[in-house]
């Protein structure tokens, strides 16, 4: 019997990939790889959120049951969404977790915007006086109507050192009526709201 296996030793087996089937492949992994970026960076902005949220929950006295609620869904729609990532659920999985994550990080961000706005408000600083300081005001008259103004929406107001014949309007801030002696009169004026006052001074001419 021949054993000699002759040509049968010599046969070479080739497997190559297709062009098209190694873009396809190329194409799947770039695919994840932008995937799991945006995974990842949306896990970053999302912390940093509930960061934000955390601290604004601290600093004012706010309503934040329905704010907590969606803290809450976000951070188990983070666990939902890694879970997926790392191969524990499906490509479908993955979009709905996805879809989610985004649903809920809108509603935080339109939920930080109000508390951020209310933080604004809250912590107005205190008013800047933005009115002339210098009046004249004649001793014959007509009487004077000075408007003290400033910025920070104020709500009081005050003038110190009045010449005789003058008097402020604490409620609205107005300066008037007609001085009864000449002289130069050096006025603290004030307007407050409730992050505190801004100072000037007037100088007031009665001649």
């Amino acid at each position: 019997m021949d054993n000699d296996h002759g040509p049968c030793l010599n046969i070479k087996v080739t497997v190559a990939f297709d062009p098209d089937t190694m873009n396809a492949f190329s194409k799947c992994w770039e695919v994840l790889g932008t995937l799991l970026n945006t995974i990842i960076n949306k896990e970053n902005k999302i912390m940093s959120q509930l960061d934000d949220l955390n601290s604004a929950i601290q600093e004012e006295d706010v309503d934040v049951q329905g704010i907590a609620a969606v803290a809450i869904a976000l951070q188990t729609d983070l666990a939902a969404l890694l879970k997926a990532s790392q191969g524990g659920g499906s490509a479908t999985d993955l979009s709905t977790q996805i879809a989610a994550v985004q649903s809920h990080a809108a509603s935080l961000a339109t939920a930080l915007g109000i508390l951020q706005a209310a933080d604004a408000t809250t912590k107005a600083p205190a008013p800047v006086i933005s009115s002339p300081l210098t009046l004249s005001a004649p001793l014959a008259g007509p009487a004077v109507s000075y408007q003290i103004a400033g910025s920070g929406s104020p709500t009081s107001f005050s003038a110190a050192g009045l010449p005789a014949g003058l008097s402020v309007d604490p409620t609205t801030g107005i300066i008037s009526g007609t001085p009864t002696v000449a002289g130069v009169s050096n006025v603290t004026i004030s307007a407050s709201n409730a992050n505190g006052a801004g100072t000037a001074t007037l100088v007031i001419t009665a001649s």
